[in-house]
């Protein structure tokens, strides 16, 4: 079967891996759009690090301010909710989320929220049909889209025991 590729229109790219790569190429997966290397995991840690650092400050200053003011969300429908209410600034996705091909699986999950950093969800009315549909729209400005970390790094970057796939 000739399995659509979906690199048909695209020019082909040579990719080098570069020598300070360190992770494993089989636990990248094929969603993420950048290499992962360790100056990017750095950096997302240390800015993961801070934003929990204000978080936990905030907290013990004044708990309900805290809870209403949230600077980070984790797990992939927090997330997920966070783009559609155009909240979201960032997304840290781990480059080793489980496989799972399902329908509504973790893969369309994942790529649900790719498609969201770039557009945004908006209910257009057509007065034909009398009914209103949702539908993507570009963004004034997308939402940065960073793949970094292993599922493991992001939970220890942000002080819990639950492994995070996405911040």
């Amino acid at each position: 079967g000739g399995g659509g590729g979906g690199g048909e229109g695209k020019p082909k790219r040579e990719l080098k891996r570069p020598a300070e790569a360190v992770a494993n190429p089989r636990l990248v997966r094929e969603y993420c759009e950048q290499l992962v290397v360790p100056a990017v995991n750095e950096a997302a840690c240390a800015l993961l690090a801070e934003v929990q650092r204000f978080q936990e400050r905030l907290y013990l200053r004044d708990p309900l301010k805290a809870s209403q003011k949230k600077r980070f969300v984790c797990g992939l429908r927090e997330v997920a909710r966070a783009l559609k209410s155009n909240k979201a600034k960032v997304l840290i996705v781990a480059h080793n989320i489980e496989r799972i091909t399902a329908e509504a699986g973790l893969d369309d999950m994942v790529s649900q929220l790719i498609t969201l950093c770039a557009k945004k969800q908006v209910w257009v009315y057509d007065e034909a049909a009398k009914a209103s549909t949702l539908q993507h729209e570009d963004r004034d400005k997308e939402v940065l889209l960073v793949f970094a970390m292993t599922r493991k790094a992001l939970s220890r970057a942000l002080k819990r025991s639950a492994k995070t796939s996405v911040v």
